[in-house]
C-alpha cells in the first residue's frame, strides 16, 4: 500500500531523525507508529547517522572558534551547542561534578529558547559564553590544588558569589565531610541542609543561598 510513497516516506523519516538528534525532547509519537517506521527505515532506507552540520563532539578553544567562524545557521550552532553540552553531563558528570551546574545552565538555555523567550542570536551568543565558561573552568581545575568534589562546589558557587575563592569551597566541602551519608540518611540530610543555608545566607545572600544550596546537593560525589 505504500509503495508508491516510499521515496517521501524515507525523506520525512531522515528530517524527522534529524530533528530527534537536534532536539533533546523530541516530539511524542505513538509506540505502534514507531515500530512500524523503525520496520520501514531498516528495510528501505540507507542507513546513516542524523548529524546536524558543522557538528562537533567536544568543547575546547578550537571547537568555539570552528562554531564562532562557521558557516551554519545560528540555530543549528545553538542546537550542536545544546547537544554536546548534553553529551558532555552525560558521559563526564561522574568524574567531573563540576559540570552538573554548567549543564543545568545549558537546559535552562535551552527551555528559554524553546519557549521563545531568548532570541537565537541572544541564545547562541550565551551558549557561547557558557562554553568558554566551560574552557576556562577546566583550565582553572588544572591549576587548582582542590579534588574534584571541592572544585565542583566552586563551579557552582561562582555564578551567585564573583569573589569566590578555594577556600569558600573548601569550607563547604568539609559540611559534607560531615554527613557523609546525607544522601540516603534523612536525618543526616536534614542536617546538612541546614549547615548549608546558614553558611550560605552569609556567603550568597537571602536571595541565592536556597537556589545555591539545592545546586551543591545535587551535584555527583565522587
Amino acid at each position: 500500500m505504500l509503495r508508491s510513497y516510499l521515496d517521501d516516506y524515507q525523506a520525512l523519516s531522515e528530517m524527522f531523525g534529524l530533528l530527534r538528534n537536534a532536539y533533546e525532547h523530541g516530539p511524542y509519537v505513538d509506540r505502534e507508529l514507531t515500530a512500524k517506521t523503525r520496520a520501514l527505515l531498516q528495510k528501505h532506507t540507507e542507513g546513516r547517522d542524523f548529524e546536524l552540520p558543522g557538528a562537533i563532539y567536544d568543547l575546547g578553544a578550537e571547537e568555539i572558534v570552528a562554531l564562532q567562524t562557521g558557516d551554519t545557521s545560528a540555530t543549528t550552532k545553538v542546537l550542536n551547542l545544546a547537544k554536546v553540552f548534553g553529551d558532555l553531563v552525560e558521559e563526564k558528570g561522574r568524574e567531573q561534578p563540576f559540570l552538573l551546574p554548567i549543564g543545568e545552565r545549558a537546559e535552562a538555555l535551552v527551555k528559554e529558547w524553546q519557549d521563545r523567550r531568548l532570541s537565537t542570536e541572544d541564545a547562541l551568543e550565551a551558549f557561547l559564553q557558557l562554553a568558554q565558561d566551560y574552557v576556562d573552568a577546566d583550565a582553572e581545575r588544572s591549576e587548582m590544588e582542590v579534588d574534584a568534589n571541592t572544585f565542583a562546589i566552586y563551579t557552582a558557587l561562582k555564578p551567585a558569589k564573583a569573589d569566590v575563592s578555594a577556600g569558600d569551597a573548601v569550607e563547604l566541602d568539609a559540611l559534607f565531610h560531615e554527613h557523609p551519608d546525607y544522601d540516603w540518611n534523612e536525618a543526616q540530610g536534614s542536617r546538612l541542609r541546614a549547615a548549608l543555608y546558614k553558611r550560605l545566607l552569609t556567603m550568597v545572600g537571602k536571595d541565592n543561598f536556597i537556589h545555591v544550596a539545592n545546586t551543591l546537593l545535587r551535584l555527583r560525589r565522587t
